[in-house]
C-alpha cells in the first residue's frame, strides 16, 4: 500500500495523525515501515489459525472487556466479535470514530472506557 491508502485504512478520523507521521524519505524510516508492513501482512492477510485458540478463551473467567473500533477497516469487527462470543460474559465495546488505530484517534475515549470497565467491575465485587 501507498502511505495515503494504509493512512485511510488505519484511520477514520485524521486529528491526531499528525502523532506518528514519519518522513518516508528516511532511508531507516523506510526500512522500518517496510518490516512493518510485512509482519502485518503476514499476521493479517494469511493468517496461522490456531485452533487451540477457542478452547483457550473459553477458559478465560475473569472479568474481560474487548474495545473495538467503530470502522475497523484493516481487521474488519470480526476478530472482536469473535473474542466476545469466545469469552463468557466479556463486554464489547466500541470506541464511536474509530478505525484500527483506535489509542491514536480516541486516546481518551478508549481509556475512558477502560476505566469505566474497571469502575463496574470493582462495584459488583
Amino acid at each position: 500500500m501507498e502511505p495515503e491508502q494504509i493512512f485511510m485504512t488505519l484511520f477514520n478520523d485524521f486529528a491526531n495523525v499528525g502523532e506518528v507521521i514519519v518522513d518516508p524519505n528516511d532511508i531507516d524510516v523506510a526500512v522500518h515501515m517496510y518490516e512493518e508492513a510485512s509482519t502485518v501482512a503476514k499476521l493479517a492477510w494469511n493468517p496461522r489459525y490456531d485452533r487451540k485458540l477457542p478452547r483457550r478463551l473459553r477458559r478465560v473467567s475473569c472479568p474481560t472487556l474487548i474495545v473495538g473500533a467503530e470502522n475497523d477497516r484493516l481487521l474488519g469487527d470480526e476478530p472482536c466479535d469473535r473474542y466476545t462470543d469466545l469469552i463468557a460474559g466479556a463486554t464489547l465495546t466500541r470506541i464511536p470514530g474509530t478505525g484500527h488505530a483506535i489509542c491514536i484517534e480516541q486516546p481518551e475515549a478508549a481509556a475512558q472506557a477502560i476505566l469505566d470497565f474497571q469502575v463496574g467491575v470493582g462495584r459488583s465485587q
